[in-house]
C-alpha cells in the first residue's frame, strides 16, 4: 500500500479530477459552436494539469477543447486541388495555434495511454493530422484501427446470445448503414469537379432513398438528425440543377427531421421498430444544432464552395419563409 493509498489521497485526488472534467465538460457544452467560455475552459484545463501534471484524462480533455477552439476562431477552410478533388487548406491550419497544441498533447499522449483513452487519442490525433495534411503519419495511425471485420461492435455480436445478441447484431448492422449512406454522400463533394451535377444529385437523393427502404415503417431514431444533413445538401444541387420547386421542398423536409429529431430530446429508451433493429434502443439525443440553426448550417458545413448559388438562392421570398419557419421551431 502506498502512502497516498494509506491516507485516502488517491481518491480524494481522482474525485477531484472526474469534478474538473465535468466542470470542463459543462463550459465546453455551453459555447455551441459559439466563441463562448472557451478561454475559463481552456484555462480551467491548464490549472488542473498544474496540479495534477501528466493526467492523461485532462490532456485529452484540453487537446479536445483546443480543437474545438481553432474551429471556432480560426475556422476549417478547404478548397479544390489541381485535379479537382476536394481538399483541406492544410498550409493555413498548420498556423493555428490551438491545433498545434492540440497535436503536440495527442503525440505525447499517444506514447502513454493505453485501452479506451488510448483509442481516442488516436482519433483525435487522426482528425489533427487530416486537418493539417499530415497524411504520412495519418497512415500509420489509421493502421493501428482494427479492421471492420474485428471491430468491436462486431466482435459483440459473438461474445452473447439470445436478444442480446440480436441487440448486438442491430447496432452493428445500424453502424455500417450509417457509414455506407454518409459515404455515398460525402463523395459527391470529395469528387465534385469530377462529377456533373446530375451525378452528385442522384446520388445524395439514391442515399436518401436508401434511408427510407431502411427505415421502412418511418422510425428513424436518431438518424433523423443524418437526414437533416442530407435534404440541405440536397436542396443545393437541385438550386443549382435548376429543380428550384425541389430545393426548397427538401428545405422544408430538412426542416421537418430537424423537428422530429429534436422531439427526441426528452425520449429515455426509445426502440427502433423495424424488425432488425427492434431490440436496438436510442436514448435522448444530445445536438447542438435544431431548426433554429439550420439557415446557417446550409448547405452544409462541409462544402466548400455553395457561393455560386447562395446568392440567388437566398433572394428568392421562399427563403425567407424557409428561414422564418426554421425560426419559429
Amino acid at each position: 500500500m502506498t502512502i497516498d493509498q494509506l491516507f485516502g489521497y488517491e481518491n480524494d485526488r481522482e474525485r477531484k479530477i472526474d469534478a474538473l472534467l465535468k466542470k470542463s465538460e459543462e463550459l465546453h457544452r455551453v459555447d455551441m459552436g459559439e466563441d463562448i467560455g472557451i478561454d475559463e475552459c481552456i484555462a480551467l484545463l491548464r490549472d488542473a494539469l498544474i496540479e495534477f501534471p501528466g493526467n492523461e484524462k485532462i490532456m485529452l480533455r484540453l487537446s479536445v477543447v483546443l480543437r474545438d477552439a481553432g474551429y471556432v476562431r480560426d475556422g476549417q477552410h478547404s478548397l479544390w486541388d489541381g485535379e479537382g478533388y476536394f481538399a483541406q487548406d492544410v498550409e493555413r491550419h498548420r498556423k493555428n495555434e490551438y491545433w498545434k497544441e492540440a497535436i503536440k498533447l495527442l503525440e505525447r499522449l499517444s506514447e502513454t495511454a493505453s485501452g479506451d483513452l488510448l483509442h481516442d487519442v488516436r482519433f483525435e490525433l487522426l482528425l489533427m493530422y487530416d486537418l493539417t495534411g499530415e497524411y504520412e503519419k495519418a497512415t500509420v495511425l489509421a493502421n493501428t484501427f482494427p479492421i471492420m471485420q474485428v471491430s468491436r461492435q462486431a466482435s459483440l455480436i459473438l461474445a452473447s446470445s439470445g436478444s442480446k445478441r440480436a441487440e448486438n447484431s442491430g447496432k452493428y448492422l445500424l453502424e455500417l448503414f450509417d457509414e455506407l449512406v454518409n459515404r455515398m454522400v460525402t463523395s459527391t463533394h470529395l469528387c465534385k469537379k469530377n462529377f456533373d451535377d446530375t451525378t452528385a444529385l442522384d446520388t445524395v437523393q439514391n442515399a436518401i432513398k436508401l434511408s427510407e427502404q431502411f427505415f421502412i415503417d418511418g422510425n428513424y431514431g436518431h438518424f433523423h438528425g443524418t437526414l437533416v444533413t442530407f435534404y440541405l445538401y440536397l436542396s443545393s444541387l437541385q438550386f443549382r440543377a435548376g429543380f428550384k420547386d425541389e430545393a426548397f421542398d427538401s428545405l422544408y423536409k430538412a426542416l421537418d427531421h430537424a423537428k422530429a429529431f429534436r422531439s427526441l430530446a426528452d425520449k429515455q429508451d426509445e426502440h427502433y421498430t423495424v424488425p432488425y433493429l427492434r431490440h436496438v434502443s436510442f436514448g435522448p439525443v444530445n445536438w447542438n444544432r435544431d431548426s433554429f440553426t439550420l439557415a446557417e448550417d446550409w448547405p452544409w458545413w462541409f462544402v466548400p464552395d455553395p457561393d455560386d448559388i447562395e446568392g440567388e438562392i437566398k433572394s428568392d421570398p421562399r427563403w425567407e419563409q424557409w428561414v422564418k419557419a426554421c425560426r419559429e421551431g
